[in-house]
């Protein structure tokens, strides 16, 4: 005889994820958004590193 209630409950976002109609549409979102996040931080990044580069290096300051 087996109580259902003792089973451990999982919580909604855990069901969600491990569900597979929504895991594919969590990966895709967090595949799209890590791409346009790094392409925006690495843009930054090489901004500055091009600013830094610029005021070192006396002969192509403007």
């Amino acid at each position: 005889m087996s109580n259902t209630s003792d089973k451990p409950k999982i919580p909604d976002l855990m069901e969600a994820v491990f569900d597979t109609g929504y895991s594919e549409k969590i990966e895709h979102m967090l595949v799209v958004r890590g791409l346009q996040i790094s392409s925006i931080t690495m843009t930054a990044f090489h901004v500055i590193l091009l600013y830094i580069w610029k005021r070192t290096i006396k002969e192509y300051e403007q």
